[in-house]
């Protein structure tokens, strides 16, 4: 049986090629998406999850919702990903379905649920900490929250030590790391260690439609902002390796370990701190992705998002 997805997600090139690989994966039905405040306003991510299904042809519409801007963060990340969040390509918005508010839906999602329900966020966590508020973690049928955030060993992306998606809203990042629900953490250490270079589009240069054309059309753009603000040739996919974590967490290690979000200190707010001392005094309060295949990870990356 396919794992019920709810996608929680703030497009972004990496979010859009990360949702087009959900829809290239029969392990996974995409049961919602829900657009939150991140690289862009929330109510900019909804058109860009209207323009994504639209240009992946998608016809069994998923459930839609969008979240609440956290009035804190006014910083937003276009400089990577375009004032339209999808390389400047401003893409059509085809249709659109009624959009709930995030919350609501994915609490009646996961409270009304015969079967359990993975929540995939790729986004600041603003969305899910407001479904916890709503529901409390014990009503809730979530066979695991899966994030792509955090950076524990490796420099942060938002400030010299935090990661953007904790950054952007770190008092709902600990609210929901620090709750009783399964969670998953995939961090820069991981997606960081994947670099997409030119040589790898090719695998998109016959793709004539769909989640392929869709990379060739986002990628270029991608590429400039990775040179001129990282100075790498290559890109990272973020939230396209979180999302592979989903459909094939074999090509993946984890260990438990606790973690918890630092959201006071005047330069470290954002930052994630992970314990992992030979010795703990903490329980366990998260699995954290430590390692992956890298020859098996990309091939399954690109063979995905190259499928007609």
């Amino acid at each position: 049986m396919a794992i019920k997805l709810v996608v929680d997600t703030d497009p972004g090139i990496d979010d859009a090629l990360a949702i087009a690989l959900s829809f290239n994966s029969p392990e996974v039905k995409v049961h919602a998406l829900t657009a939150a405040g991140g690289n862009l306003p929330a109510e900019e991510c909804l058109k860009n999850i209207y323009r994504i299904l639209g240009f992946l042809g998608v016809r069994d519409k998923p459930l839609i919702g969008v979240g609440r801007d956290w009035p804190r963060s006014g910083e937003d990340a276009r400089h990577i990903h375009g004032k339209d969040g999808l390389a400047n390509t401003y893409l059509p918005v085809f249709s659109r379905n009624a959009a709930e508010p995030a919350a609501k839906l994915i609490a009646s999602i996961l409270t009304g649920s015969p079967e359990p329900v993975t929540l995939l966020a790729l986004a600041p966590l603003t969305s899910v900490a407001d479904t916890i508020d709503r529901i409390g973690t014990a009503e809730g049928n979530v066979e695991r929250v899966v994030i792509m955030g955090g950076a524990f060993h490796v420099p942060g992306n938002a400030s010299p030590t935090a990661e953007f998606n904790i950054y952007h809203n770190p008092e709902a990042a600990r609210l929901v790391i620090n709750s009783p629900l399964p969670i998953v953490i995939v961090p820069l250490d991981i997606t960081t260690g994947l670099v997409f270079t030119v040589r790898d589009f090719d695998a998109f240069s016959r793709c004539r439609t769909g989640a392929g054309k869709l990379a060739r059309n986002l990628l270029p753009f991608y590429l400039q902002a990775h040179r001129r603000y990282l100075g790498l040739d290559g890109v990272h996919l973020h939230d396209v390796v979180a999302t592979a974590f989903v459909m094939a967490p074999e090509i993946f290690e984890t260990k438990k370990a606790w973690c918890d979000v630092e959201i006071e200190g005047e330069i470290t707010r954002g930052t994630t701190v992970i314990d992992d001392r030979p010795i703990s005094p903490k329980a366990p309060n998260v699995e954290v992705v430590t390692g992956f295949d890298a020859e098996a990870l990309k091939n399954f990356i690109l063979s995905r998002l190259s499928r007609e």
